[in-house]
């Protein structure tokens, strides 16, 4: 059983039936991964069928993935050779050893504590549910409704509709993760108050 961090508002009736935890617009779900190539996301059934709460069962995921695929910090440099990133921006890559639904490592707020203290403030880009990518805000290459916009675009023409994580940047700052949305930090509520504003209404 490990854990798999998802987008909360894209996944809401699915998470009726699933034990999660809610991780501001993300969630945190588990899977059974008996093998490679196969898994199980763990319903509310399959939890009382293993006489198991929700609580103890995304408590066993997380102690699994510390133990079994820890997370990992890596340069984009050492994954495709400093020659090619020599000229760009300084840029991690957060995922674990199995580079599968890493992404949950956005909610290690120690592991990107450590790299505040090394680069200060730092813009989190949501690649996927596999993976974050992280620059520190001093090096990023555009003001964040730009990176937003990067995000977006990635999402529409390199990640599977099932794998996107989220539409925005998110900043890491003072040992905290915050929503960014149109250049700003917003709360939780606001972020989905903005969300509701832009959306169409259906007649």
């Amino acid at each position: 059983i490990y854990p798999i961090v998802i987008n909360y508002g894209e996944n809401r009736a699915f998470l009726q039936e699933v034990p999660h935890e809610r991780y501001l617009d993300l969630a945190v779900i588990a899977a059974y991964i008996p093998q490679e190539g196969y898994e199980i996301k763990v319903t509310n059934s399959l939890a009382y069928t293993w006489e198991k709460t929700g609580d103890e069962i995304l408590a066993q995921a997380k102690e699994n993935a510390a133990s079994q695929t820890p997370l990992k910090l890596m340069t984009m440099n050492s994954l495709i050779g400093d020659e090619i990133m020599r000229d760009e921006m300084p840029l991690y890559v957060l995922t674990n050893s199995k580079c599968r639904y890493g992404a949950f490592g956005i909610t290690d707020t120690d592991m990107l504590g450590e790299l505040e203290k090394k680069e200060g403030e730092l813009y989190i880009f949501p690649s996927s549910i596999h993976e974050i990518l992280v620059t520190p805000v001093n090096g990023a290459p555009a003001d964040p409704i730009e990176l937003e916009k990067m995000v977006c675009e990635i999402n529409r023409s390199h990640v599977e509709p099932g794998e996107v994580l989220a539409s925005h940047i998110y900043k890491f700052r003072d040992g905290k993760v915050r929503i960014m949305d149109k250049g700003k930090e917003v709360t939780l509520e606001q972020y989905q108050q903005n969300k509701r504003l832009r959306s169409p209404v259906l007649s």
